[in-house]
């Protein structure tokens, strides 16, 4: 008898374990539709360049950078969001080169604020070595339930001891949840 507890015991923590993580929009979400496009749906592809079935939305924004060499120069990128919950941001400097910090274990700062409001709705930490991405999570949903809940964001992202590029930028996240829904619901029109 005890054996057979011990494994359905097993069994139970092994299927909680592996279960997938979806998108979660919170209670309070401001359900508008997205009447201006703001938000755009789009599928991954595999290394063959085939559409797969894990989905996203994502806005674009334009903004400024500083770091050693620079002073409030022109960038550009996208804020993107999957159907898991995950949240990438994309930042493009001097024209068409990828912000990232592949190889370095330096941390990154997240703020976003309410532009409406000035409202401060979130600060998060990262890794560079993640390129800007927050795994489904609890920081992934503070920054999801940030986008949900607001229209107008400003967004300031900040290097740490090694790193002194600041990126900042803002976006009209009006029509996040409903294009959320979209996704979550499997409608990727």
């Amino acid at each position: 008898m005890k054996k057979w507890i011990i494994i359905a015991l097993l069994i139970t923590t092994l299927t909680s374990c592996f279960t997938l993580t979806r998108l979660e929009l919170p209670e309070d979400a401001i359900m508008t539709p997205d009447t201006e496009n703001n938000w755009s749906v789009g599928h991954y592809v595999d290394k063959y360049g085939i559409e797969t079935d894990k989905a996203f939305i994502q806005t674009f924004f334009l903004g400024t950078f500083s770091n050693s060499a620079t002073n409030n120069s022109d960038c550009y990128g996208f804020f993107r969001v999957n159907d898991e919950g995950e949240v990438e941001i994309d930042i493009y400097e001097y024209g068409s080169y990828r912000a990232d910090g592949y190889g370095s274990d330096d941390r990154y700062y997240l703020t976003i604020w309410d532009s409406n409001t000035g409202d401060l709705l979130v600060t998060e930490r990262g890794y560079l070595s993640d390129r800007f991405n927050f795994y489904p999570g609890t920081s992934s949903q503070n920054i999801i339930n940030a986008l949900a809940t607001s229209t107008n964001i400003r967004v300031r992202v900040s290097g740490g001891k090694y790193s002194s590029s600041t990126y900042n930028f803002s976006f009209d996240a009006s029509g996040f949840a409903a294009k959320c829904l979209q996704i979550m619901d499997g409608k990727n029109n």
